[in-house]
């Protein structure tokens, strides 16, 4: 406004009065109006009919229109003009009812000074933007509101309008399904916002028929008609909780039967130990006996026996010492079931060591221990793999004149993998899968000793670990057994 010119209409029969009033206006606007005069109505009418005028200065007595009847005309050739009235003393009356009917101001001729004037005219338009802006602003307002309305009608969700005071303003129709009462039954009910409001909460609508749903509410805050207002959008979950409290009665229920098989297992374990005990005394009793008479027998009366007599002596004697080292096989693979590992930070390497050192002196094998990442392992349970291991690699490399061991390590996506290699017998890789089996052997026991347990006694102990184990082979060409402790193994 400050940089604007501004174009005002002086409507004024008395040529004095014009010039004194065009002069006051000019010399307080400081060059802000510019003033267009004339004398009639009908000369008025004209020149806001051809636009560009921003108020317009208003004498009622017109020679073709006096009175109130001045006004009217001028406000319906221009509806958004201010008007000023400028009147003589005695026509208060009448510029009052002219301010009443939508004239801005009212000023007295007799009264009238430069700045009086000016800032008459400056706020008459400065209101009149204003309305006109709030009038835009509505507009948009109720654009908005109309839009909103139609997104609200529209939407799947269900949907309710509440005012400050609590009290439902609109309800959309998925919102009448819920609470199962059309929108006039809804508007004007009570509805309790959550505490604090805005925060995602539920609540249980009971309809009229008695039914109940389970509503998910969202609230936001709006205007509405004017008035802050909330948004409250409800969605149906009672099928999710219904669906949630099957599951939670099935969890309950699964884990009584857990706790239920989980007594069973202990048990069966108790039941496992006992005949653990029973095999390791009961059965040993006769097993020596066994042998201890034999051993008598040998020794008493060995040099009167026929020599096919003898070796019959040996292979009972041989067949009680078997027995004795498959039952405590066996043992060891029963106790591995009910012994968790403790695991702690281990030297593969170190136990690789210790497990050659223990071995009896006998034939000549090349053992090579390579560079073996230290891992979180149980150190007893991974000396009795390694024992195991290399145990199977001597034996099978019998009959290699220069019998070679490998324990060594290689690295896959991340994971160590250790391995023991031998140039012994090898096997067919097709019987491969009946390797970690008990009492499943490659080869006959005349070709090689064992108790057919040694592997299945690895592989549970690696399994217990999380890890895996395998093997690679060809007949006469060697065998290596590939394992792991599983990934955490190598955080060492």
């Amino acid at each position: 406004m400050a940089n604007q010119v501004s174009r005002v209409l002086l409507v004024e029969d008395d040529p004095d009065q014009a010039r004194r009033v065009t002069m006051m206006l000019v010399e307080a606007a400081c060059g802000r109006f510019t003033v267009s005069d004339v004398g009639s109505l009908a000369a008025a009418l004209a020149k806001l009919r051809d636009g560009g005028i921003h108020v317009v200065l208003l004498d009622l007595g017109l020679p073709d229109c006096q009175g109130i009847q001045t006004f009217t005309q001028v406000v319906r050739q221009a509806p958004r003009l201010p008007v000023i009235l400028l009147v003589e003393p005695g026509d208060e009356p009448l510029a009052a009812a002219a301010v009443r009917g939508g004239a801005q101001d009212s000023l007295l001729k007799d009264e009238l000074t430069g700045p009086l004037l000016a800032r008459a005219v400056r706020y008459a338009i400065e209101r009149e933007q204003l309305k006109a802006r709030a009038e835009r602003t509505m507009a948009l307002l109720w654009a908005e509101q109309m839009r909103l309305s139609t997104i609200i009608a529209r939407n799947a969700a269900g949907i309710v309008i509440v005012g400050a005071d609590g009290i439902i303003r609109l309800a959309n129709p998925a919102a009448e399904k819920l609470f199962g009462r059309q929108q006039d039954e809804l508007t004007g009910l009570p509805f309790e916002l959550p505490a604090p409001a805005g925060d995602p909460a539920e609540r249980t609508i009971v309809r009229p028929d008695g039914q109940t749903v389970t509503v998910a509410m969202r609230v936001a805050q709006i205007h509405w008609d004017g008035e802050p207002s909330w948004l409250i959008s409800l969605h149906d979950v009672t099928a999710r909780r219904r669906a949630e409290e099957d599951l939670r009665r099935l969890n309950e229920q699964l884990e009584q039967r857990v706790a239920e098989r989980t007594a069973e297992l202990q048990w069966v374990n108790q039941e496992l130990e006992a005949f653990g005990y029973s095999v390791s005394h009961d059965l040993r009793v006769p097993l020596r006996a066994m042998d201890g008479y034999a051993r008598m027998l040998q020794y008493e009366y060995g040099a009167q026996l026929p020599p096919e007599a003898q070796r019959y002596l040996r292979q009972v004697r041989e067949g009680a010492r078997q027995m004795g080292r498959l039952i405590d096989d066996l043992l060891a693979l029963s106790r591995l079931g009910r012994q968790a590992p403790k695991k702690q930070p281990v030297d593969p390497a170190a136990l690789v060591r210790e497990v050659l050192a223990a071995r009896p002196a006998g034939r000549e094998v090349t053992v090579v221990v390579g560079d073996l990442p230290p891992c979180q392992a149980d150190a007893g349970l991974l000396r009795q793999v390694f024992a195991n291991l290399l145990d199977n690699a001597i034996k099978f490399t019998r009959r290699r004149a220069q019998a070679r061991i490998e324990v060594d390590c290689e690295w896959q996506a991340g994971v160590p993998v250790y391995f023991v290699r031998d140039n012994g017998a090898g096997f067919d890789m097709r019987n491969a899968g009946r390797l970690f089996g008990v009492f499943q052997r490659l080869h006959t026991a005349d070709e090689y000793e064992g108790t057919g347990v040694g592997l299945a006694t690895v592989q549970r102990i690696i399994h217990r670990h999380g890890g895996r184990i395998w093997a690679e082979a060809a007949p006469d060409q060697g065998a290596t057994f590939y394992f792991t402790l599983g990934r955490e193994a190598a955080d060492a």
